[in-house]
């Protein structure tokens, strides 16, 4: 993984080895305990460079495939935290102006 710096905000790369293919994350992935998924949280409710997203990624056959994703406009998401191998908690967060 390779940690892409910018001047409004941060992404990740994981780049594999075997293949070359590579995958731009708006997070750090957060490995479920089974090794077969990852969650990526990403949240800018002031500056808005980041779209407020959750995604859910699958580790299949030496690739990564998007299972899932939830948009946000009002709220983001952060603190993801995988409850078992399919569930995933997070805290929904507000801007303080209230949108």
């Amino acid at each position: 993984m390779v940690q892409v710096r910018g001047w409004e905000g941060t992404s990740y790369l994981i780049i594999n080895a075997s293949t070359g293919d590579i995958h731009s994350l708006l997070g750090i992935p957060i490995i479920s305990k089974d090794l077969k998924r990852f969650a990526v949280a990403s949240i800018d409710l002031e500056a808005g460079y980041v779209p407020n997203r959750i995604a859910i990624y699958q580790f299949i056959d030496n690739s990564i495939k998007k299972e899932c994703f939830k948009d946000y406009t009002a709220s983001g998401p952060s603190g993801v935290k995988w409850i078992n191998n399919t569930v995933i908690t997070f805290v929904e967060n507000f801007s303080k102006n209230g949108g």
